[in-house]
């Protein structure tokens, strides 16, 4: 049968080491060498891989808003591209609807020439 070590019987077996190596250190150095000891397990064994934890996480929602922005950016694009053409057709159905009229409106003056004058 294998040996299974939960996350619990590992933390326990850590605070275990912990308390007998500060009673070892206050009987040897006292409480000054128990504090330098506490504080060198506590930055090492708490802060820093909190701090290195924080800094992954920093690290991928940073990722997350660069794909974000790189995304938006190509939305863009493609909606300029869209826009552009929608503007393009508008514009050639502007200058269509300019040109009729002007020729309708230069028959209209030629038609009222025509039979008014001659």
């Amino acid at each position: 049968m294998q040996n299974q070590n939960s996350l619990g019987e590992l933390i326990t077996l850590t605070l275990i080491i912990v308390i007998m190596l500060g009673g070892l250190t206050m009987m040897v150095g006292g409480p000054s060498l128990t504090r330098r000891l506490y504080r060198w397990l506590f930055q090492n064994l708490v802060l820093a891989p909190l701090s290195w934890g924080v800094s992954q996480v920093w690290n991928g929602i940073e990722l997350f808003l660069r794909w974000c922005g790189q995304q938006l950016w190509h939305l863009l694009l493609w909606l300029g591209q869209q826009i552009g053409q929608l503007l393009w057709w508008g514009v050639g159905q502007t200058v269509r609807i300019i040109g009729v009229l002007l020729l309708a409106f230069g028959r209209g003056i030629r038609w009222a020439w025509v039979r008014l004058i001659t």
